[in-house]
């Protein structure tokens, strides 16, 4: 993970410097912990106002109750991971899933106001969902760095829940558990529950001081109903977040950054795109091997790709400069969400053969930086020196980038940029020296999206474009893939550019949209099979053309 200090992340401004010391009716030498930390543990999906009723209440019941001195509050936040699996479990929609870096934002708007009460962003900002021990250990390393070593003897963490979560509580209760309740549950008798078992009993019971029938799966819902949300129910300043950033809980949301956010900022925004499954590998564990110090693998309008070792083991570095003061084509601002854009997709990607891994992510000063698996070649310059390919080789690539890309399909993801050029060939270890196996893997995802994502990156290589998504960028469905397949078939067996007489992409535009496609040579018959599948995906219908699925099956089922 990022680099962060521990008070930055669990913030003590908000936390009273003064501690009540008192001391024992019987034993005057000893110390009374008589100063209470107050923490709301939730994934806050969203918050809303009966939060902060919550903390506010336990705040009341230890001050005039049991005369303490409440020192602050903090609203804890858990990991992405963790609400993820609370949201499919809940409706089944990974749409309901609000991404850790809005849920902070939005928490920090709910008690900007607040003279006591603090966002802890330790456990949101985890790449995996941290336990109720390891969070209180967290907890009492910053209280003993900002009160001393010793403070624990004199201060008492409280955790407050609602009603509704009692019920889960299973036979582990924690120390100091306060529940507020503030809502009616009618098919959960309270006192009977206390009485069941003798450890429940230890659970501090708070009336609340207003019952407000408020969730934050009702809320969910409202929006995604379109009904209103009255500042009773959310803070003002959340329910406008909400429409500044385009969450309605029915899309997929898109990380999103400002022009005068600080590189501090930067770091929580990707720390939170790691939260699915990309580490950070600090830059350090990378090599540059003294050989390979001049060589580029590859190099585009946003970044260059270098060969570089990390642990033992060399790997493809794309390095993406992210500096403000760098001439973005599109302005900082576009740079940097496109370079988490490719980040989320790419950590929705792993595990497939045919698709390049992404072991993890880094930082180089001002360059974010991929760190993706090695490739030996690319499938662009391979026909070029070894063509032609002969038929078995041309099948073998052409069912390994099929099933990437299905794979990439089945994630709901669109290429937008399928060329010779974002494939790449790994070389399979064979007892045959003369004819090399190679496993093809599909590369590349700066201009690609996820389905639903209602924003639209640039696009890839025109000249490879279906006609509907030449006329109209937003019309690029599946099936736009479909067609862009198609022409790498032909380049691989043509083993030239489509179109190749026509230097002008418009030209190329202009024949494609009139029903043009490329010319087949004569002399293909050996590969009949993969240019029926290549005339197919060219059907100028997207709804006439195969899936993925489609042309693996049908090439599987005429292998000789």
């Amino acid at each position: 993970m990022f680099l962060h200090s521990l008070e930055h992340l669990t913030p003590t401004h908000k936390l009273k410097r003064s501690l009540l010391q008192s001391s024992s009716d019987e034993n005057p030498n000893s110390i009374v912990p008589n100063n209470a930390i107050i923490i709301l543990n939730g994934t806050f999906n969203p918050i809303h106002n009966n939060h902060l009723l919550l903390l506010e209440d336990a705040r009341n019941y230890l001050m005039n109750e049991l005369n303490m001195n409440v020192l602050g509050g903090f609203i804890t936040l858990r990991a992405d991971c963790s609400v993820k699996k609370k949201c499919q479990g809940i409706t089944g929609n990974i749409h309901e899933f609000v991404s850790a870096v809005h849920r902070i934002k939005m928490c920090q708007l709910t008690v900007e106001n607040s003279d006591w009460i603090a966002v802890d962003e330790y456990q949101a900002l985890q790449d995996h969902q941290i336990n109720f021990k390891q969070g209180q250990q967290q907890f009492w390393r910053v209280l003993k760095s900002f009160y001393g070593e010793n403070c624990q003897q004199s201060i008492k963490v409280f955790n407050v829940i609602g009603v509704d979560n009692l019920q889960k509580c299973g036979k582990h209760i924690c120390e100091n558990l306060i529940c507020v309740v503030n809502r009616e549950c009618l098919e959960f008798n309270l006192e009977q529950w206390r009485n069941e078992f003798g450890y429940r009993r230890k659970v501090i019971i708070v009336n609340a001081s207003i019952m407000k029938p408020i969730s934050s799966t009702m809320i969910r819902k409202k929006f995604k109903n379109g009904e209103t949300i009255s500042s009773e129910e959310m803070p003002q300043s959340v329910l406008n977040y909400h429409l500044e950033n385009g969450i309605d809980y029915k899309h997929s949301l898109v990380p999103q950054v400002d022009e005068d956010q600080d590189i501090d900022v930067f770091e929580k925004i990707l720390s939170h795109c790691l939260q699915t499954n990309l580490p950070y590998i600090p830059f350090q564990e990378l090599q540059l091997e003294e050989k390979n110090k001049d060589i580029l693998l590859g190099k585009g309008v946003k970044g260059e790709v270098v060969p570089m070792i990390y642990k033992s083991k060399k790997v493809a570095v794309k390095r993406v400069n992210l500096s403000k003061k760098h001439e973005h084509k599109f302005g900082f601002k576009q740079a940097l969400n496109h370079f988490l854009m490719e980040l989320e997709l790419l950590a929705s990607l792993k595990g497939h053969e045919n698709v390049a891994e992404c072991y993890g992510i880094s930082l180089d000063g001002e360059y974010g930086c991929y760190i993706l698996e090695f490739c030996d070649f690319q499938l662009q310059e391979y026909p070029s020196q070894h063509f032609p390919l002969t038929t078995e080789q041309c099948r073998s690539i052409v069912l390994d980038v099929a099933q990437g890309m299905k794979f990439i399909h089945d994630n709901n993801i669109l290429h937008r940029d399928l060329s010779l050029q974002n494939i790449m060939l790994c070389k399979v270890a064979t007892d045959n020296q003369k004819t090399p196996t190679f496993k093809a893997k599909v590369i590349d995802f700066s201009v690609s999206k996820k389905v639903d994502w209602k924003v639209q990156p640039p696009r890839g290589s025109m000249r490879r474009y279906a006609p509907e998504a030449i006329q109209n960028s937003s019309d690029y469905s599946f099936a736009s893939d479909v067609y862009m397949f198609g022409n790498v078939v032909y380049e691989l067996t043509h083993g030239h550019v489509v179109f190749r007489n026509h230097g002008k992409v418009s030209d190329v535009c202009q024949l494609v949209m009139r029903g043009e496609r490329p010319e087949i040579s004569k002399n293909k018959t050996n590969n009949d099979v993969i240019l029926q599948i290549m005339t197919q995906c060219w059907n100028h219908d997207p709804s006439k053309r195969p899936s993925f699925s489609d042309i693996i099956e049908w090439i599987m089922s005429r292998v000789d």
